[in-house]
């Protein structure tokens, strides 16, 4: 199977993998290959390819899609890759460095050719697509006498060999130390609820890079991950009317095993109650939290009306207390308003915790104060999220009672008269 149609396979294969948002298959300086291109004048050119895989040994590793290729045959021009110690066999069309042990590791590759006609031998490749996934890239002379040729395939984009002893050339390249990742995951979804202007509760990403493996290959390869430390992950908007605070943590950096905590963004709701979306980026590549919802936390509690007289044992429903709570400018809906006895000798009773509305109000017209005397004063106060307000005194009247019955309890004695 020739290079570019294992890369074909390998590419349609991982266009139906379901994982995530896979950028590509084979895309990462630690997961990488690019092409060479070998010809004889006359005779025609052979690719080759070669580059890292998180897996890789130095020797034909078939879960890969390296295969040895067949001993030569007579009568056409050959490249191939070789080793002299012999672990790629007769040669490999692919050869592959493992790209997780060693990341900024050199390594050297024999290209080795064959020529028919004893004609120049040509080498051509991009330099710009080398220089994107390595540090340093040259083709030198096997014998390592400089002076004979050294290109820098960063730069150059052929190598010409003209002498007829020259059967191969040593191709030394270090790869780039960062991983370009493919996939960013949420480990951890964000808390369901969190507190305008405060930090959101943690969202955990793990940042992935992604290439195949297995047998028979390609037909069996399967999509293998490989974590990516040290990669940059940037915190964005991805729904909601309000804003991130600039002054929070909106960049972070995955850890040795690829996990980034995200727990330094403020979110600042345009209104209470209202939902909102985190987006995560590496390299970008994207992906988008679950909704959280936004309460504005209470900073004020308001007294709107004083309660009026009362009349000891009913509902204050006459005039009764009414108190607004508001956040960050806001009237708040849904928080919860609780009354008590700031000052009387009476006691409480009736209904003493209140929803606010959706103006953020509360009007506490189930309060019912037990008067000890009559005319006697008290005040009630109202507390919200630990804010408080207190009324003014409210006077208690107790109700008289009506005579139903009369009795003799004592019958007068004898009297004496004028007495």
């Amino acid at each position: 199977m020739s290079a570019s149609s294992r890369l074909t396979g390998i590419m349609s294969l991982a266009g139906v993998l379901l994982l995530g948002a896979l950028a590509q298959a084979w895309a990462g300086p630690s997961s990488w290959t690019r092409t060479i291109s070998v010809g004889e004048a006359g005779e025609g050119d052979v690719e080759l390819e070669f580059g890292v895989r998180p897996p890789a040994t130095d020797g034909v590793d078939a879960q890969l899609g390296q295969a040895e290729l067949p001993p030569l045959g007579p009568g056409f021009f050959e490249a191939r890759f070789t080793a002299l110690d012999g672990t790629l066999g007769n040669g490999v069309d692919l050869d592959l460095r493992n790209g997780s042990q060693d990341p900024q590791a050199q390594h050297t590759l024999i290209v080795s050719f064959y020529r028919v006609a004893g004609g120049n031998v040509t080498l051509s490749w991009d330099p710009d697509r080398i220089a994107a996934v390595t540090e340093e890239a040259w083709l030198r002379d096997p014998f390592d006498d400089f002076t004979m040729f050294e290109v820098d395939m960063r730069s150059a984009s052929t190598l010409e060999i003209t002498s007829p002893g020259v059967t191969s050339a040593k191709l030394v390249f270090t790869s780039k130390p960062d991983v370009a990742p493919d996939d960013i995951l949420i480990i951890q979804q964000p808390a369901s609820t969190t507190v305008s202007g405060q930090p959101v509760g943690p969202m955990s990403v793990e940042v992935q890079a992604v290439y195949l493996e297995g047998l028979p290959f390609p037909d069996n390869a399967v999509a293998q991950t490989l974590a990516l430390p040290n990669q940059s992950v940037t915190v964005s908007l991805g729904s909601g009317d309000g804003h991130l605070d600039p002054a929070g943590t909106l960049t972070y950096l995955t850890d040795e095993n690829g996990f980034a905590t995200i727990d330094g963004v403020i979110y600042h709701a345009a209104a209470d109650g209202e939902s909102f979306t985190l987006t995560a980026e590496v390299n970008g590549i994207t992906v988008t939290s679950e909704p959280v919802t936004a309460e504005i936390p209470v900073e004020e509690l308001i007294l709107v009306q004083q309660p009026g007289p009362v009349i000891s044992g009913q509902p204050m429903s006459a005039v009764p207390m009414i108190v607004e709570v508001r956040g960050q400018g806001v009237p708040l809906t849904n928080r919860t308003v609780t009354v008590t006895l700031a000052t009387g000798d009476g006691m409480l009773d009736g209904t003493l915790t209140y929803p606010t509305d959706a103006n953020g109000r509360a009007e506490l017209d189930g309060v019912i104060y037990d008067a000890m005397a009559d005319g006697e004063s008290f005040t009630l106060t109202a507390t919200a999220n630990g804010f408080t307000v207190t009324s003014a005194p409210v006077t208690a009247e107790i109700p008289a009672v009506p005579v139903d019955e009369m009795s003799i309890i004592q019958q007068p004695g004898p009297v004496i008269s004028g007495q």
